[in-house]
């Protein structure tokens, strides 16, 4: 809805005559940022702005990131860089899944060219990793992606590693220029091209600070190329290996003693930090091991057991109560977590509100994990974090390795349920009135309908906010049109009118629709998500479509916006609200179901 931007030198800008400019309806200064409000046509204003002048596409400043301590700045980085890649490494695992059930059922020889091929599909996300790594960095740390990925390609190119190889065999040193180059294979590292690319960052600035503008385009990729080659396969490319196997040491020495001790601790708290999405700063270790010696017998397992206690969780609360909300909330939070691999319906829907199935996914999990980390499970891919990818834990090495990876899952799901049957949970809390009672309770009492008008149903389910709470002036001061909020459940978006989509905005966070009767309707979800790029967003319709009422538009990570401390409130405004007589809010309670009125529209 807005045109951001961060202005070099601040005094030239006009505020009085930006305002004048034919469709503008506002301005706004967050922080050092610039925005212009301009409505749902800001994505075109944007791309025709950039395409005139040159300009690529932007994301929120580096400096922003640098808010907290150091040890939090770090953790959100590292989450930041490996969050965009985990789709890749979920589909790796599980791939490797379906090819262990066609072997054993005797429907694909292991030696025949079609597993090679999808086998080599599934490692391809390994060998090609510093290359995957060096893209998300990049953007990370806003630097140029491309020749990040170039400087990645350097390490793992053939005829490097063909050097390296054949230095090794014959006893030899690789220099170059005169200085030592350490002899390692790049294949499947995570933290190497990491901190190259942090570096690169710096010097790309360095370097746009000190060559003359009538150099810096050509200069700028050479300098960066031919400086950082050197710095990534003698400074930080070894570096980041020592880190790497230093921490495969650490890992193998406190598994050697006490494994188990180190998984029931961690999974402690592993709620928290899947709450904040700091549980994604544990991948690197993941990769590391199985990059060294095949398989992980830590950060892996702690996923296994945290997601399928949620699933846990969210069956013994179907099976125990009688509350309707809840039961259709509990169905596919359960069939997420046991079969899905995906905890966040359950955690967030279920055991975070009534918190009592919260502190019983604890007790199944840790005890899971402290029995996975005695008898050594090991987790050989990505991506096992359900009931359907227990195949994937049999290994012709490791032939007990099944059978601890059953007793496992037992552990956490019978475990988990049984501490929910035993602790109880208040189910009231899915009840407008707190009564409890058996029959689902009206969300809203909705007011008498309006002759000759049409009506725009919730987006979605969860906390309503009226518009003038809303934390966005643009919003709240009806700036695009009559707006209400709603801070959503379980993330999920639907169409609230029968109509097309008009406008689905590049950084997803936006959808524009509009009506069969010519109603323009924005979702707009969270306040600045623009800055996320669209991190944590899917979206299942684009520019044209056809929707009806109630059809899913979209869906967003709540872990990712409470990683970035962005506001989550999805706001519905009908933009051309000065076409129709009166426009009410028919919503009296905060909260709201998917699906109800919530305005209704006079023409």
């Amino acid at each position: 809805t807005r045109l951001r931007m961060y202005i070099k030198n601040p005094s030239k800008f006009n505020e009085e005559k930006m305002k004048k400019v034919p469709g503008v309806m506002g301005f706004q200064l967050s922080g050092e940022q610039y925005q212009v409000i301009v409505g749902p046509k800001a994505i075109h204003m944007c791309k025709e702005i950039q395409d005139g002048f040159g300009i690529a596409g932007g994301s929120r400043k580096a400096e922003a990131d640098k808010s907290g301590n150091v040890v939090n700045r770090f953790l959100e980085t590292l989450s930041g860089c490996i969050a965009p890649m985990v789709p890749a490494l979920a589909a790796s695992g599980l791939i490797k899944v379906v090819l262990t059930i066609l072997t054993m059922t005797g429907l694909l020889s292991a030696d025949g060219q079609t597993y090679m091929l999808l086998n080599t599909a599934s490692d391809a996300v390994f060998y090609f990793m510093p290359v995957i790594l060096a893209y998300t960095s990049a953007k990370r740390f806003q630097c140029n992606e491309v020749l990040a990925m170039m400087v990645a390609g350097l390490l793992l190119h053939p005829e490097f590693a063909g050097l390296v190889a054949a230095a090794q065999e014959n006893g030899t040193a690789i220099k170059f220029l005169g200085l030592p180059v350490t002899q390692t294979s790049y294949n499947g590292t995570v933290i190497p091209i990491i901190l190259t690319v942090w570096v690169m960052s710096y010097l790309e600035k360095a370097i746009d600070k000190f060559v003359p503008e009538t150099l810096i385009h050509f200069l700028r990729p050479l300098l960066i190329v031919f400086i950082m080659s050197p710095i990534a396969l003698i400074v930080t490319g070894p570096i980041g290996v020592i880190i790497g196997e230093g921490l495969a040491v650490v890992l193998t020495t406190i598994f050697a003693k006490a494994g188990w001790l180190a998984i029931g601790v961690t999974l402690l708290f592993t709620s928290f930090m899947c709450m904040t999405g700091m549980h994604l700063a544990l991948i690197p270790i993941a990769m590391t091991s199985i990059n060294t010696i095949g398989y992980d017998e830590f950060t892996l397992v702690i996923f296994l057991c945290f997601t399928l206690s949620q699933g846990a969780a969210a069956l013994a609360v179907l099976l125990k109560t009688k509350n309707s909300k809840l039961r259709q909330l509990a169905v596919p939070a359960a069939i997420s977590g046991l079969f899905g691999g995906t905890s966040e319906p359950a955690l967030y829907g279920i055991s975070v509100r009534m918190k009592t199935p919260l502190y019983a996914t604890v007790i199944g999990s840790t005890a899971a994990g402290i029995y996975a980390g005695i008898v050594h499970l090991k987790v050989f891919s990505f991506g096992l974090f359900s009931l359907l990818g227990l195949p994937g834990y049999v290994s012709a090495e490791y032939p007990s390795n099944f059978m601890h990876a059953v007793i496992t899952v037992a552990i956490t799901v019978f475990g988990t349920m049984a501490s929910v049957w035993v602790l109880g949970f208040d189910d009231s809390v899915y009840d407008e009135d707190g009564s409890g009672d058996e029959q689902e309770p009206e969300p809203f009492l909705k007011k008498d309908a309006l002759a000759g008008g049409s009506e725009v149903v919730s987006v979605a389910t969860g906390k309503v906010i009226s518009e003038e709470n809303i934390k966005d002036n643009v919003f709240s001061t009806g700036t695009l049109g009559k707006a209400v909020g709603i801070v959503s459940d379980d993330g999920i978006c639907y169409a609230p009118i029968d109509g097309e989509v008009a406008t689905v905005f590049q950084t997803k966070h936006a959808i524009g629709l509009r009506s069969n009767d010519g109603m323009e309707v924005l979702i707009h979800v969270g306040i600045d998500s623009v800055n996320l790029n669209g991190e944590g967003f899917e979206v299942y319709v684009q520019a044209g479509d056809k929707v009806k009422r109630g059809q899913k538009l979209l869906t967003y990570n709540k872990n990712v916006f409470k990683t970035h401390e962005i506001d989550e409130t999805i706001v519905l405004v009908v933009c051309n609200a000065n076409d129709y007589r009166d426009i009410q809010a028919v919503y009296e309670n905060d909260r709201i179901q998917a699906g109800d009125v919530i305005f209704e529209t006079v023409v």
